[in-house]
């Protein structure tokens, strides 16, 4: 897998600032202390916006490593060029619960993005849900693929 999809901000200069910024965002937000000027900063270096709502939502289910992480990746411009090959290996990760709680949802996205899929990740997490029925048995990366790329007729697993 191509180092962009594998790790997309592990190379950003930006990255030790960021993780400080993030600590020092989630101590003042736990400690109810005003921590506008850090999140400029933050998004500064992100290149956009961070809001204070990102940080509600983000507190207490992200680490700051995490936040740090996410504020980097311009979401709305993700890489479109996977090759099946790479998408697979991102799903047979996703499944095997590798790599960090940051890398499969920058994957998912990725995922979602390359194969055109806007339910992949119900795909992936609740096929019960995806397909309206239950499902007879657990779907393997290759199943999610031939699926979410639109090969399979949604036949595998129901």
């Amino acid at each position: 897998m191509r180092p962009h999809f594998f790790d997309p901000v592990a190379s950003n200069p930006n990255l030790p600032a960021a993780r400080k910024l993030a600590r020092d965002i989630y101590g003042l937000h736990e400690a109810g202390a005003n921590y506008a000027a850090e999140l400029r900063q933050l998004g500064l270096l992100a290149g956009r916006i961070i809001s204070l709502q990102q940080v509600m939502g983000a507190f207490g289910s992200n680490d700051p490593e995490t936040f740090a992480q996410k504020s980097l990746v311009d979401w709305h411009a993700l890489p479109r060029d996977a090759t099946e090959a790479e998408m697979l290996e991102m799903l047979r990760l996703i499944c095997q619960a590798k790599g960090t709680e940051f890398q499969v949802e920058y994957w998912v996205e990725c995922l979602r993005v390359n194969t055109g899929d806007e339910r992949l990740s119900d795909l992936i997490f609740w096929p019960d849900e995806y397909f309206g029925k239950p499902t007879i048995k657990d779907l393997s990366a290759e199943e999610i693929l031939e699926v979410a790329l639109g090969r399979s007729g949604g036949e595998l697993a129901v």
